[in-house]
């Protein structure tokens, strides 16, 4: 089985390169020394392009073996003192680092599992590119590392380098969908041990409540099935918009799923739809709605990563929920919608003077205007007014408590 040959080259350059440090020069910064060392490193990169011969067979491998004795024999003759010591080097004291290299490149042969650290898990990870991804993704994937410290230890560099592998893999994925299949993910889910830990780890990472390899898979390649599956539930997402939007609902269905260029995975289609309806209800509200409100903003909030692609979609519709202009789009008018309730309330509250009231009189003022709203607006009924209450019980203690003092002087 072929070795991974940059960590072949990393392994081999770095023992190389330890004859030159034993070369005594008395220092760099003269020109011969300098020729000397550009020399040393060139012998070194040789030697390197000797032993990552490509290799298929046994037979191509007895050919290579063959091909770097005989380089390190040219070597150990060469009238150069440097690259004589080079010959040394490898053909001497160190010969045997070169038949493990032999044994290590054999086809066939299992790739060595050695031992990790945490430091490795960490490089591994800090080595991925991810610019591409969203924040959230971004974090998913880093977290098949991070949560996985133990495990990845124990299972050592196979491990590690499975769990490498399936997050460039759900990354591609997440990002450049067009390019990777659905089938490759079943190397993982299906393959050996190793990978099926890989796929355990990311399969327990979510976004939004939904596991990381299901997203994956869905913007991975589509085959006819699953164009099946986009085209049942852009129907669904129809019905259900229709449904929720007597009015307009259909006209909101085209602008924001069915001409998307976005929106191209039956998970997308399904939140689009989940969410334009939650943005008709923020609509209709005539109360505050905090956790519908907190939702929506969470969604508006979005800089990169699903939420956003759905938000902008949503907002390419341009009507409120009774099919009139709403020119910042039907999700961010929603969101206003949500917004205004909460400071009508505060002018309730401002009017009543119920944060001004200094005793029982001013409170029960206070009280006779909330109490007229409270059937409008739940915080007012079961929040502002029992503490309102609450204020003008204890004015009324306090009260009594200072006409018992005066009695008493």
């Amino acid at each position: 089985m072929e070795k991974n040959q940059n960590e072949l080259r990393e392994l081999y350059y770095y023992v190389a390169r330890s004859e030159q440090s034993t070369v005594k020069y008395g220092g760099t910064t003269n020109k011969d020394n300098k020729d000397r060392i550009d020399k040393c490193n060139t012998i070194a990169k040789e030697f390197i392009d000797v032993l990552n011969e490509s290799l298929t067979d046994e037979s191509s491998w007895n050919t290579w073996k063959g091909k770097v004795n005989a380089y390190i024999a040219s070597l150990q003759g060469d009238s150069d003192a440097d690259k004589k010591a080079f010959g040394k080097f490898w053909g001497g004291q160190n010969m045997s680092i070169v038949n493990q290299i032999f044994d290590d490149r054999k086809p066939g042969n299992p790739t060595p599992n050695t031992d990790i650290t945490a430091n490795d898990i960490n490089s591994r990870r800090d080595g991925l590119d991810l610019s591409k991804a969203g924040d959230d993704e971004n974090v998913a994937i880093k977290k098949m590392f991070d949560d996985n410290h133990t495990a990845i230890i124990a299972g050592k560099k196979a491990l590690l380098d499975e769990v490498e592998n399936l997050a460039k893999l759900i990354y591609k994925a997440l990002t450049d969908g067009k390019n990777v299949k659905k089938s490759d993910f079943d190397t993982y889910s299906g393959g050996d041990a190793n990978k099926k830990a890989a796929w355990g780890f990311a399969e327990a990472i979510t976004i939004d409540k939904r596991k990381l390899t299901d997203l994956a898979k869905e913007k991975a390649i589509m085959g006819k099935d699953n164009d099946q599956e986009l085209t049942d539930a852009k129907a669904a997402a129809k019905t259900a918009m229709e449904n929720k939007m007597k009015t307009g609902g259909s006209d909101a269905y085209d602008k924001i799923i069915k001409n998307s260029t976005t929106l191209t995975s039956k998970s997308l289609v399904d939140k689009a739809a989940e969410i334009f309806g939650k943005c008709h209800d923020a609509w209709k509200e005539t109360k505050e709605n905090d956790t519908l409100r907190n939702e929506l903003a969470g969604y508006n909030d979005a800089t990169s990563g699903e939420k956003q692609t759905i938000w902008t979609a949503i907002n390419l519709f341009k009507k409120n929920a009774d099919n009139g202009t709403c020119t910042e789009g039907f999700g961010k008018g929603a969101l206003k919608h949500l917004q205004e309730l909460v400071t009508e309330r505060k002018k309730i509250v401002e009017k009543s003077k119920i944060d001004k009231a200094d005793d029982e009189a001013a409170v029960n003022e206070a009280l006779k205007i909330l109490e007229a709203e409270k059937d409008n607006d739940e915080k007012i009924k079961d929040v502002i007014i029992p503490r309102a209450k609450l204020m003008a019980a204890l004015f009324k203690k306090s009260q009594q408590w200072f006409q018992r003092v005066s009695e008493i002087n």
